[in-house]
């Protein structure tokens, strides 16, 4: 199974119950990531999204730090 397909399961069980994902990807906010090279510290000021593309709306979940491809909450 690729990881578009695991995004959709996951990301299906955060959303109303009859809306249906069209297209999902990772998505990732912070600083420069070209900056990373300087200190690892920047790693940690970095956080993770998955977007969501539905038949009704453009959705971005919170995904974990250590697990970035599992989606928390809306």
């Amino acid at each position: 199974m690729a990881l578009r397909d695991k995004l959709k399961l996951r990301s299906q069980a955060l959303l109303e119950p009859d809306e249906q994902v069209q297209q999902v990807f990772l998505a990732q906010a912070g600083p420069n990531p070209n900056l990373l090279f300087i200190t690892s510290l920047i790693s940690f000021l970095s956080s993770y999204r998955v977007v969501a593309v539905t038949d009704r709306a453009v959705v971005v979940l919170k995904a974990g730090m250590w697990r970035p491809s599992f989606p928390k909450e809306v």
